[in-house]
């Protein structure tokens, strides 16, 4: 399976999924860094698994693993729901909003 791990990377990385129990509550999944250092993506996704804020496919928490594209697409996908009405308004503010969250 690690060619098939390989393939999904894409010149990207691979995150380990750990499920753990917080609060009391049924386990959901952390992602594991795989570099010392910080890294605010992995933080925010963290933070909001933990607070039951994001609906993950089952399929991606049972090969036990994302990729940083599956990382950035449940992020940001999170953030544009969260933001809609943002998105929605005609001034330049939100244009520029909109092109920051599109490039």
């Amino acid at each position: 399976t690690l060619e098939r791990v390989n393939k999904m990377m894409e010149g990207g990385e691979v995150y380990t999924l750990k499920k753990v129990r917080f609060r009391g509550s049924q386990s959901c999944p952390i992602c594991l860094q795989t570099r010392n250092g910080p890294c605010p993506l992995i933080a925010m996704f963290n933070i909001l698994s933990l607070r039951g804020q994001l609906q993950l496919d089952q399929q991606k928490v049972n090969r036990g693993f994302l990729t940083s594209r599956d990382l950035l697409d449940i992020v940001g996908d999170f953030l544009m729901v969260r933001n809609k009405g943002i998105f929605e308004s005609k001034d330049g503010v939100a244009a520029n909003q909109r092109q920051i969250f599109t490039d």
